[in-house]
């Protein structure tokens, strides 16, 4: 009687083991997946937010020299969230040239 019990108690140990490392082993593959989307995440946020500023000063800068005729007729027919639009632009097709360069 006091194999079988022994036998049982290997068994639920070898079972509690290795059922113990396949969650440690899933959990410690899926920490590194979402730090890797948690840092590409920040990487967008980073681009989009330098592309906004860049576009911001250029528009600015180019209203700012502009006769006052040019900048009533570009407000006709830009829209107002031009910068907004081309900056999602130009970081897409960056996300799409680094995803496709890989």
């Amino acid at each position: 009687m006091q194999f079988i019990f022994a036998g049982f108690m290997f068994i639920v140990t070898f079972l509690g083991s290795l059922f113990s490392s396949l969650i440690s082993a899933s959990l410690q593959f899926a920490a590194k997946k979402l730090f890797i989307i948690a840092s590409m995440l920040v990487v967008l946020a980073a681009f989009i937010a330098a592309f906004y500023v860049a576009i911001k000063a250029a528009i600015d800068s180019i209203s700012y020299v502009a006769p006052a005729a040019l900048s009533q007729a570009a407000s006709l027919v830009v829209p107002d969230n031009f910068v907004v639009l081309v900056t999602f632009q130009i970081t897409a097709r960056l996300i799409r040239f680094a995803y496709e360069g890989m």
